[in-house]
């Protein structure tokens, strides 16, 4: 696992989806494994590796770094105690 520095933002969270946007700004070019944490559970794991057109026009990196976490079902957790950023050990 990598030691970066992380900066993102959660964006949209709700019992349908989780969006945001995570990335290492010491790696601009790793994408970052993004889990969705409730206690010590590990609910889900998802790559921040969306494009979003608002973080490349802010010069953020590459801007490739949106994440979703998306459930039809509507059985994401309502109330959410972390939601945990790692850099990912693939590049």
């Amino acid at each position: 696992m990598g030691s970066g520095l992380f900066r993102g933002h959660v964006d949209i969270t709700g019992c349908k989806e989780i969006k945001g946007w995570a990335h290492d700004v010491s790696d601009v070019e790793r994408s970052v494994v993004v889990e969705l944490v409730e206690g010590d559970t590990v609910l889900a794991r998802t790559t921040a590796n969306i494009m979003r057109k608002d973080l490349a026009d802010a010069g953020v990196g590459t801007g490739r770094y949106g994440f979703a976490f998306v459930d039809n079902r509507q059985n994401l957790p309502r109330i959410l105690m972390m939601i945990a950023a790692r850099a990912s050990s693939e590049s």
